[in-house]
C-alpha cells in the first residue's frame, strides 16, 4: 500500500494499527497513548506494522513525542511531506 494524501485514510490506518498493538478496540484519536499501555515494546510492534503497511520507515522516538494518535498522524504527515520534498 502506498501513502495516501487523505488525512482520514492515514488516521484510520494509524488507529487500526495502534488498536492492534495496544490490544484496545476502545482507543480514540485523542486518548493518551501511554495511559493506554504504550511502551517501547508496543511502540516497536506498531512502528514495524506501520512500516509493513505503508512502506515507510519512521524513527521509534516519533511515537513518544506525541500524546495521542491525532498528534502522531499530524507528525507522520509532516514527516512524509519532508521525505517527499527531498526525494
Amino acid at each position: 500500500m502506498t501513502v495516501t494524501d487523505s488525512q482520514q485514510d492515514l488516521e484510520e490506518i494509524v488507529m487500526r494499527l495502534l488498536r492492534k498493538a495496544l490490544q484496545s478496540d476502545e482507543l480514540t484519536v485523542t486518548d493518551n497513548l501511554v495511559e493506554h499501555g504504550l511502551d517501547s515494546l508496543v511502540a516497536t510492534r506498531f512502528i514495524a506494522d506501520l512500516r509493513k503497511e505503508l512502506g515507510i520507515s519512521i524513527p521509534l522516538v516519533e511515537i513518544f513525542e506525541v500524546d495521542n494518535a491525532q498528534e502522531f498522524t499530524e507528525s507522520l504527515r509532516e514527516l512524509l511531506a519532508e521525505q517527499a520534498a527531498t526525494a
